[in-house]
């Protein structure tokens, strides 16, 4: 049996139907009167559901840390937008291709995500030509001392790490081998770990470069304001690949969720299509830990399923916000993940490709 892509109108039916518990489909509302109820819902009301998600979930769970600190990582991507004027004046157009005429509309986003626990803390959505720095700088109201946040090499600079360390937020940069005379005066050393002062606009601060030895017998250079003695540089170095988690994060939303399979054409409804996205991330991230976390323990090379658990958690809103099935709700969805779980496969290495790549969704047959 196939399954087939619904116009607007066929998916409005279908859920009416759903939600009626009814044997025929009777249209209740059409795709017009849709369009103009959507007019008037801003998408900070997802940002607001997320943060009673988020604040639930770190107040109530046994959530993990490293040691004592809490992860967290940043990292940028993009995402093609569809044709329309709204589209133009507010992301912009970038000009593409080796002429450059290719115009494009195109979003850089940016995430601050929690690795150890998949929990996205803050996303961050603008134009092609707003810099991953500039969105990295809007994420840091959302940081705060406990926190460790983890940086990849492109975003190493004195002013972040000044920032960060006025609101005594512990960091660990990965750090390019050319970059500052410091960094390069380490490497001709033989020390894999050493204390410094690093030089500021506004004062100092001090940290540790510290040398890690990877797999491919290349060496990584790391800085950090972490000065305990009890983390080695190898703890470092395995922290740090736990980063990789923001990477996997970023595939759920891309190709899961289909963050570019946008449910309409305006600037309005692509912030609420990305807002409501990060949502249920995180909704089922926070619904599926207590099994997860049991999995974790129980079979140590197991994990949930990512893609059913959100495909899921997709239907609980209806049956928790609309119905008020909280706890039958919730039952059910435990049963279904804990039964759809995969091996775990580790180490996995894929490179990344720096390119703009524009998966095709038609518009006239969308996801709502």
């Amino acid at each position: 049996m196939h399954t087939f892509s619904k116009s607007i109108q066929r998916e409005l039916d279908d859920f009416f139907q759903r939600l009626d518990k009814s044997d025929f489909s009777i249209r209740k509302v059409t795709k017009g009167a849709l369009t103009q109820a959507r007019a008037k819902l801003k998408p900070e009301a997802f940002t607001i559901l997320d943060k009673v998600t988020q604040e639930n979930f770190y107040n109530g769970a046994a959530f993990y840390k490293w040691d004592k600190y809490k992860i967290k990582a940043v990292d940028g991507s993009t995402t093609v937008l569809p044709n329309h004027p709204s589209i133009v004046q507010e992301f912009g157009v970038h000009h593409f291709g080796p002429y450059a005429d290719s115009p494009r509309s195109v979003a850089r986003i940016s995430l601050l995500y929690d690795p150890l626990n998949g929990i996205i803390n803050d996303a961050r959505i603008g134009g092609y030509e707003t810099g991953e720095k500039e969105l990295c700088n809007q994420h840091l109201e959302h940081v705060s001392q406990g926190d460790l946040v983890i940086f990849d090499r492109f975003y190493a600079g004195l002013d972040l790490m000044w920032n960060l360390h006025l609101k005594k937020v512990d960091f660990l940069f990965r750090m390019k081998e050319t970059w500052w005379k410091v960094v390069r005066d380490f490497q001709q050393q033989d020390k894999d770990d050493q204390e410094i002062d690093l030089n500021c606009k506004d004062g100092k601060i001090r940290v540790r470069l510290i040398r890690v030895q990877l797999e491919n017998e290349k060496t990584q250079i790391f800085c950090t304001s972490v000065l305990d003695n009890k983390f080695s540089a190898q703890d470092f170095g395995d922290l740090y690949r736990g980063r990789w988690g923001i990477e996997e994060a970023y595939k759920t939303l891309k190709n899961w969720i289909e963050l570019a399979n946008f449910s309409g054409k305006t600037a309005l409804a692509v912030k609420q299509d990305f807002f409501s996205k990060i949502f249920l991330m995180n909704l089922c991230t926070a619904f599926a830990h207590p099994i997860a976390d049991k999995i974790k323990k129980e079979k140590e090379d197991y994990q949930i399923n990512r893609v059913q658990s959100i495909a899921m958690a997709s239907t609980l809103p209806v049956s928790i916000f609309i119905k008020g099935k909280v706890r039958s709700a919730l039952i059910a969805f435990d049963q279904l993940i804990s039964k759809t779980i995969d091996i775990i496969r580790p180490d996995r290495k894929f490179k990344r490709k720096k390119r703009i790549r524009q998966v095709k969704f038609s518009m006239n047959y969308k996801k709502l």
